[in-house]
């Protein structure tokens, strides 16, 4: 585990201080747990993001490309000629 050295303060509504301290109860840990858990979540670090950007290029369906480059080139002039009329 990381040595925790940042304090965050943050003014949150009662109903929100109530929904946390539930969940930290419901999970078996802190409130302060939950809330890095929240960060984590929302704001992946830069390794994440790649690896979930990786993750849904690995999921979309494979499409066709020509294998002459001029091939593709004049395709994609098409598609943007046909996008901008």
């Amino acid at each position: 585990m990381s040595m925790l050295s940042h304090r965050l303060q943050v003014l949150i509504e009662p109903a929100q201080h109530e929904r946390l301290r539930r969940e930290a109860r419901r999970r078996g840990t802190t409130i302060g747990a939950v809330v890095r858990g929240a960060i984590d979540r929302v704001v992946p670090d830069d390794l994440e993001r790649k690896r979930a950007a990786w993750e849904h290029l690995m999921s979309l369906v494979p499409v066709p490309v020509p294998d002459d480059p001029d091939d593709l080139d004049k395709e994609l002039d098409e598609m943007l000629d046909a996008e901008f009329d």
